[in-house]
């Protein structure tokens, strides 16, 4: 059986042609019968060949021969996916902001504690005065927020520290985020009062961003302090240095009821000696650590710089035994009052 194609077909057309006008010149002479009968010979030859081109089992192996090759196409593709989904991604690092300046920064009063804030920062809105206050460093398409806040929760010290009130207030920090991923969840001391560092990124709003947040609880005045840090991924900044410095900042406002120096009615001898020992040794500690950092030969005082750091660690563990809720008013009045000069020569140093 012929193959009876358009492509077949279109062949016996062209061939007839052929042989016909072939015919017609041998009648007026110019070919002999014998050469139209090979040339229509050749004709059907080709049709024999053009059919066997085009026969299913040819169809079918070129049909086999492409479905191979997709497979390969396909698998290669899949491949390079795989190899570009394990690349490790490459964040770029961008440059820390440096403005924190006790020369040029303002101050913000939240919840009993005095802030140093860098003059970058914007304020946009205040809030209820001395309980919140917001920041911006960057607007528009990259947003940089400084925010502030302070409440009074119902707990004493032990509740603040354990475990369930950690996870229930960070769980209320990032139960309306999606996509959420801690980062960071570990102690901190800030101003002489235990807290936490926790940061996390996820999308707030639609939006991804980082929230870093830092905060204390103050058990003499029952008040929770919160400074937080909000940062979308296009900053041009990574302002992570300044905000640990602004936290770290935080210092008791005096109390215009406190004792004045020469008034110590209520501060018993040996706690005022405690605290007069304290601020002396960070005196004397402040001092070597400048003389340390501006040496040329730093490797010659590290005798007396491990002196110094044997003498801080007893410092601040015998710090920590001070039970606050224990001391009198004029005492945790001195109390604060020493440890508020402390706070601002180490700031100082760390300028």
């Amino acid at each position: 059986m012929f193959d009876c194609t358009s492509g077949t077909l279109l062949r016996l057309y062209q061939q007839a042609k052929i042989w016909v006008f072939f015919e017609k010149n041998r009648k007026r002479g110019r070919y002999e019968k014998e050469d139209c009968n090979d040339i229509l010979g050749c004709c059907v030859l080709l049709t024999l060949c053009g059919r066997a081109l085009n026969s299913p089992e040819k169809q079918e192996t070129e049909e086999q021969a492409q479905e191979v090759h997709n497979e390969q196409q396909d698998t290669q593709e899949v491949q390079e996916t795989v190899v570009e989904e394990q690349q490790p991604e490459q964040e770029q690092t961008k440059e820390q902001k440096d403005g924190f300046s006790s020369e040029t920064n303002s101050s913000l009063e939240i919840g009993g504690y005095t802030f140093s804030i860098p003059s970058y920062f914007g304020e946009m809105d205040e809030g209820e005065e001395g309980k919140s206050a917001r920041y911006y460093a960057e607007q528009g398409d990259q947003v940089v927020m400084l925010y502030f806040y302070c409440e009074e929760p119902d707990i004493t010290q032990e509740e603040f520290l354990s475990d369930k009130y950690q996870e229930d207030f960070q769980s209320g920090l990032t139960n309306q985020i999606e996509d959420v991923e801690i980062l960071e969840n570990s102690e901190t001391t800030i101003s002489d009062c235990q807290g936490r560092i926790f940061s996390y990124k996820g999308v707030f709003s639609g939006i991804p961003a980082t929230h870093k947040c830092i905060y204390f609880y103050n058990s003499g005045s029952g008040k929770l302090i919160v400074s937080s840090l909000l940062e979308t991924p296009d900053a041009q900044y990574d302002y992570t240095v300044d905000f640990v410095k602004i936290a770290l900042s935080a210092t008791p406002v005096a109390n215009d009821a406190e004792p004045e120096a020469d008034d110590m009615d209520g501060v018993s001898e040996d706690f005022k000696a405690w605290m007069d020992a304290y601020e002396a040794f960070f005196d004397e500690y402040i001092e070597f650590m400048e003389t340390y950092q501006n040496s040329d030969n730093p490797a010659s005082l590290m005798t007396e710089y491990a002196e110094y750091m044997t003498k801080y660690t007893e410092a601040m563990e015998a710090l920590d035994n001070i039970n606050e809720e224990e001391l009198s008013d004029a005492e945790y009045a001195y109390y604060l009052e020493v440890m508020n000069r402390v706070n601002q020569k180490l700031l100082q140093l760390l300028n």
